[in-house]
């Protein structure tokens, strides 16, 4: 019986402390959609749909497109 009550309460510290982590990953998810919604209000992405602004290149050969 004793072996069972150990049981019991491991599993149960263990779920709480998986709960604790997940909202822990919840909080710092919800932020990081908010920081990409300032970055896209501040015009460092392209909103999905927009036209792409005219851009240039250097290939490998060194020639500018």
């Amino acid at each position: 019986m004793p072996y069972l009550v150990t049981a019991v309460v491991l599993i149960a510290v263990l779920c709480l402390l998986n709960l604790l982590l997940t909202f822990g990953v919840i909080r710092k998810l919800r932020a990081q959609v908010k920081e990409k919604a300032d970055r896209v209000v501040d015009g460092l992405i392209i909103p999905a749909g927009s036209a792409v602004p005219g851009f240039s290149a250097v290939t490998t050969a060194g020639e500018r497109t």
